[in-house]
C-alpha cells in the first residue's frame, strides 16, 4: 500500500498468464511532517505539510503580514547639506528617508586680511564659516586714510526765558462832572436924588454860561448865545437864568440816559 492508494498481492499463472488480485491491504494515508513559516513585514506567515512518504504537501494555518516597525532618526541640517529623517524598521531592516529640512546657513566669522590691498591691487579677505569650516574670499580695496582734524564742542544755546503775556488794563468809562450852576448876585436898583440929576447907569452885559456836556470822551461846550438886558428888573435876569440852567441839565440828564441804555 501507499499513502493514498491500498496495498494487494497479484497471482498469475507461468503457463497461462492468468491473474488475480487478493490479499488487500489498506492505504497507509500520508505522514505529514509540519513546517511552520512566520510572517514578516511585507509576507503573510503559514504552515507547511509535508508528507514523509510521498512527499505530497500543502499549506495551511495563514498569518496576516505584520508589517514594517520603523525607527526614526532624525539627521539634522548642516550649511552645506540637507537635514532629514531616516526611517528604519526594526524587524527587516527596511529603510527610507522623508522629511527634509533646508541647509543652514554659515555663520561667517569676522574674517581675516589675508592679502593686504595697495594702491595698485585689492587685497583679499577670507571668512571662515564657525559651524562647517567652509571658507570664503570677498575682495578688499585700498582706502586712503587721513587724521581728522578735531572738531570743537558744541555750545550750548542760551535758552530764552519766557516772557510774561501783557495783560490788558480796564479803562474806566469816563464820568459827566455836573457843572455848577452860576449864581447870579441881585444887582441894587439905582435911587435918584430929587435934587441931583439922574445919573446914568452903566448897562451890565447879561453874564454868559457854558455847559460842558462830555459825549463819547469828547467834550463839546455849547454857550448859549449872549442877550443884553435892556432892563435892569432883577426878576427878568433871574428868570433868563433859570431857563438857562434848566436846559442845560436837561441836556446833561438825556446824554447821561443815552449812555446808560448803550451798556
Amino acid at each position: 500500500p501507499t499513502c493514498s492508494e491500498d496495498g494487494y498481492t497479484t497471482y498469475t499463472c507461468s503457463r497461462c498468464g492468468d491473474s488475480y488480485t487478493a490479499n488487500t491491504v489498506a492505504a497507509l494515508g500520508h505522514n505529514y511532517a509540519i513546517t511552520i513559516t512566520d510572517p514578516t513585514c511585507t509576507a503573510d506567515g503559514y504552515t507547511t505539510y509535508t508528507c514523509s512518504r510521498c512527499g505530497d504537501s500543502y499549506t495551511a494555518d495563514t498569518v496576516a503580514a505584520l508589517g514594517h516597525d520603523y525607527v526614526a532618526v532624525v539627521t539634522e541640517p548642516t550649511c552645506s547639506a540637507q537635514g532629514y529623517t531616516t526611517y528604519t524598521c526594526s524587524r527587516c531592516g527596511n529603510s527610507y528617508t522623508d522629511d527634509y529640512t533646508d541647509t543652514l546657513a554659515h555663520t561667517w566669522d569676522e574674517g581675516v586680511i589675508t592679502k593686504a590691498p595697495t594702491a595698485e591691487a585689492q587685497g583679499e579677505i577670507t571668512y571662515t564659516c564657525t559651524v562647517c569650516g567652509a571658507t570664503r574670499i570677498a575682495p578688499v580695496y585700498y582706502t586712503a586714510t587721513t587724521t581728522p582734524e578735531p572738531t570743537a564742542a558744541p555750545t550750548a544755546e542760551p535758552t530764552a526765558e519766557p516772557t510774561a503775556a501783557p495783560t490788558a488794563t480796564p479803562t474806566a468809562a469816563p464820568t459827566i462832572e455836573p457843572t455848577a450852576e452860576p449864581t447870579v448876585e441881585p444887582t441894587t436898583e439905582p435911587t435918584t436924588s430929587p435934587t441931583a440929576e439922574p445919573e446914568a447907569v452903566d448897562e451890565e452885559p447879561e453874564p454868559t454860561i457854558s455847559a460842558a456836556i462830555v459825549i463819547g470822551g469828547s467834550t463839546s461846550t455849547e454857550a448859549p448865545e449872549a442877550t443884553t438886558r435892556t432892563s435892569t428888573s432883577p426878576a427878568l435876569t433871574v428868570g433868563i437864568i433859570l431857563v438857562i440852567v434848566g436846559c442845560c441839565v436837561a441836556a446833561v440828564a438825556v446824554v447821561v440816559w443815552s449812555r446808560r441804555r448803550g451798556r
